[in-house]
């Protein structure tokens, strides 16, 4: 969990506090990273919970005219899952997916494994 705050990326999830800062990297051609960001293993979601409040804890607040406790950054929460099952039919090919050819299929496609070419999911 990252904020930005002042054009500057800061480590929310960061035991030492004096060094949270972060650096943008790009990772090849497929995007961006913050390779120095704490990653924490979770296991339900009382966990994700509370590193989330953890994380707020942390974020840059101050009062406004409107508001006596105003956030004055974005934050940003990153989740990578791992599943314990493989989907077999995804790895082996198979012609029958146990999923629908749906907009919403297209749109996780990559979480859910698939791989687009040209307007068909395999």
């Amino acid at each position: 969990m990252v904020e930005i705050y002042n054009e500057q990326v800061r480590n929310l999830l960061a035991e030492d506090k004096t060094d949270n800062k972060l650096e943008i990297r790009s990772f090849n051609d497929d995007g961006l990273s913050l390779p120095d960001a704490t990653l924490r293993p979770v296991t339900s979601t009382t966990d994700v919970l509370a590193l989330v409040k953890l994380g707020e804890v942390h974020r840059a607040v101050s009062s406004t005219a409107l508001n006596n406790r105003s956030s004055r950054s974005h934050s940003v929460l990153t989740m990578h899952v791992h599943r314990k099952d493989v989907i077999t039919a995804l790895t082996q090919k198979n012609s029958q997916i146990p999923y629908r050819n749906s907009k919403l299929t297209l749109l996780l496609q990559d979480s859910l494994g698939y791989k687009k070419i040209g307007a068909t999911l395999l």
